[in-house]
């Protein structure tokens, strides 16, 4: 497990805890993350590849179909499963409200993105402005290969398509400051699932059989009291 695998948040160490599950913490439920998290207070969702983001105070165990929720309760651990999506982690400093979203190319389609900053302004009065935002390892665009981009991915900008690759990391970036959250406050993992099989479950890669059984790379954050 990966403690602060992000160095945009780590001014806010005593307020903000993020772990990052690889294939070595071979996590295939949420008991093996309250497991390897040491605790119960954990909120997982039933994750549809959709752009339905929800507000959570309580523990929760994949019961609500949405793909994005964000929270103002302390020592509740979001917790976000993939093997290839974007998973995406944005914090308020101003406000103290944590979110995180499960985005993959249907979600960018969806518009899922755009759906999970507006929560954070409607809910909690956040300006886009101020969320600090990390994106943690998936698909680099030599490894999102698609058999018809343009049908595929309607409404995505074809400056994004390259033949029959993507840069889905890229459309997420510009759905971020499209939303308006700053360029300067968006950190991302370098490393792809695909070119990284050996460190991270990858659905494109090897892991295909496995992921279908629950095996997966998680990102957890949680607010500290």
């Amino acid at each position: 497990m990966i403690d602060s695998p992000f160095h945009i948040f780590a001014p806010f160490a005593d307020r903000l805890a993020v772990r990052l599950c690889t294939r070595a913490d071979a996590v295939n439920g949420d008991d093996a993350l309250r497991t390897l998290l040491h605790t119960d207070r954990i909120a997982s969702l039933h994750q549809v590849h959709g752009n339905h983001t929800i507000i959570v105070q309580e523990p929760t165990s994949r019961t609500e179909q949405a793909d994005g929720f964000v929270t103002d309760t302390p020592d509740l651990f979001l917790t976000i499963r993939t093997a290839d999506c974007q998973s995406i982690l944005a914090f308020d400093p101003a406000t103290n409200v944590l979110g995180m979203l499960h985005c993959g190319w249907r979600g960018l389609v969806h518009g899922a993105i755009p759906a999970f900053i507006a929560t954070f302004h409607d809910h909690f009065h956040s300006h886009p402005a101020d969320l600090l935002v990390g994106c943690g390892p998936s698909l680099c665009k030599r490894c999102a290969h698609f058999s018809d981009p343009r049908t595929e991915l309607p409404g995505i900008p074809d400056y994004f398509f390259d033949d029959h690759r993507v840069d889905l990391q890229a459309v997420a970036h510009w759905q971020l400051t499209e939303s308006g959250v700053r360029t300067s406050n968006i950190e991302r993992s370098p490393e792809c699932t695909k070119c990284n099989n050996d460190l991270y479950w990858s659905y494109r890669g090897t892991d295909r059989d496995r992921v279908k059984e629950g095996w997966t790379n998680v990102l957890a954050a949680a607010l500290l009291r």
